[in-house]
């Protein structure tokens, strides 16, 4: 348990409002860390199968290295309407 503590302590905490300004206001649709929780990216960097991981995010979830339009639609929409409550909007 003290290691899951560890862990989600230092790993960095990233919102979908800086994910949302980081893209543009849209999503890099070859981004292979997209859908990945950034406390499982700093574990799998830790123990050192972040490059593993890459390549199991690539070829079993990606097509031809890129996210499939329902993947990024549901992201724009969980995108779009957590923005919107962000700012007070309904």
């Amino acid at each position: 348990m003290d290691s899951v503590r560890t862990l989600l302590a230092e790993a960095p905490v990233t919102t979908f409002h800086e994910i949302i300004n980081a893209a543009g206001d849209e999503p890099d649709p070859g981004d292979v860390w997209l859908f990945t929780d950034p406390a499982a990216k700093t574990y799998y960097a830790k123990e050192g199968k972040l490059a593993r991981l890459e390549q199991d995010i690539r070829k079993y979830l990606m097509f031809f290295g890129r996210w499939g339009p329902d993947e990024l639609k549901i992201l724009h929409k969980i995108l779009y309407s957590h923005s919107r409550l962000h700012y007070g909007m309904p």
